[in-house]
């Protein structure tokens, strides 16, 4: 047995006792200050966003002040698109909200417990207490859309004796094309833990992703309205030339048809089928999906006309012609109902 002497049982008690000494600050450390820091409890909200634990983020949620902060940011930006709604009619507006506001702040709870349990805002609307189309609200405020990318930095602050954190987090706004810094407000608890209380620049994300919603909106139907003005104006000519043809000969002599065909399928049938392919080459985005369909099928329907024209130019079947007159009051449906969207589309939008 290895006998020690006195001073080396001295120096190694004191090695005992510092390492101790140094253990119980570390304890004293971790439980008495760093689990009471913002950047604790942002990294702890991370963590249960992502393995979806409702109970830990509870724990760092505050959740009605979160809550009724983004019933207001919702409210907001679920009316303005930063052109229609200007000035008093905005505020008329945005009063009128107010009656709705308990089912709307209800619904905003619901789909915020929905995300943090799935990550998701999508889901079952009626199960979650959700009182509105959660879907439509999703895709209006650019939510569907957007990407996480990480905690960027925490910032605490000390204003007029209120103590509180800034958290940056960086998300992509797919639609918009653009990186974002949300910054989420951080306040200390009674117990010093700091809880989730706002996320003070969301109405300026809702703004950016209307804006851009809106630039969308507006490319689209610049193009489309060029597209189909000059293929109006194709079509405007060569109906005036089957006019002419007609005009100058007999349905019931061979060469007249012949001709009439001609036109109708080498080209009114052609010219149709050039604006489909341009149509469906037009990147489109969801608010004016109804308004290109409509498009999509009445070039079909025009298509489908001019085929059938052509075909009964041939054979002189009252079925055949039928067919192609159906399909021509079936084109002119479809582009009065088209004219009424894109009408409503470009008021509501301002444009």
């Amino acid at each position: 047995m290895i006998k020690l002497s006195t001073a080396t049982k001295i120096k190694l008690a004191a090695v005992v006792v510092f390492i101790l000494a140094i253990a119980a600050g570390g304890v004293y450390w971790y439980f008495g200050y760093h689990i009471k820091t913002a950047d604790y409890a942002m990294k702890k909200i991370e963590s249960s966003l992502k393995l979806h634990d409702a109970g830990d983020f509870q724990h760092y949620y505050d959740k009605e002040s979160f809550v009724e902060r983004v019933t207001d940011d919702v409210s907001a930006g679920m009316l303005d698109d930063g052109t229609s709604l200007k000035g008093e009619m905005r505020t008329a507006v945005l009063e009128f909200v107010k009656i709705f506001r308990s089912p709307l702040k209800q619904s905003v709870e619901g789909m915020t417990n929905r995300f943090i349990r799935t990550g998701s805002f999508s889901g079952d609307d009626a199960a979650d207490n959700i009182h509105i189309d959660s879907a439509m609200l999703v895709r209006r405020l650019g939510l569907d859309t957007v990407e996480y990318r990480g905690i960027k930095s925490v910032a605490n602050h000390d204003e007029n004796g209120e103590k509180y954190a800034i958290a940056k987090v960086a998300v992509y706004q797919q639609a918009a094309d653009t990186e974002f810094q949300l910054e989420l407000k951080l306040v200390p608890d009674k117990e010093g833990t700091y809880r989730l209380t706002s996320i003070e620049n969301l109405a300026e994300f809702f703004a950016l992703t209307a804006a851009k919603r809106h630039e969308r909106i507006d490319e689209y139907l610049k193009k489309t309205d060029t597209l189909n003005e000059a293929h109006d104006k194709k079509v405007a000519a060569l109906e005036q030339q089957m006019t002419l043809t007609l005009a100058s000969g007999n349905l019931g002599m061979p060469a007249t048809r012949e001709r009439l065909r001609r036109v109708v399928e080498n080209e009114l049938m052609q010219d149709w089928q050039v604006r489909l392919s341009a149509l469906e080459a037009i990147g489109v985005p969801d608010e004016v999906q109804t308004l290109h369909n409509l498009y999509v099928k009445n070039a079909k329907e025009n298509i489908a006309y001019a085929k059938d024209y052509a075909t009964w130019l041939v054979d002189k079947n009252g079925s055949t012609i039928s067919n192609a007159l159906n399909h021509q009051k079936e084109a002119k449906t479809l582009a009065r109902e088209a004219a009424k969207i894109r009408k409503q589309i470009k008021s509501n939008e301002g444009i």
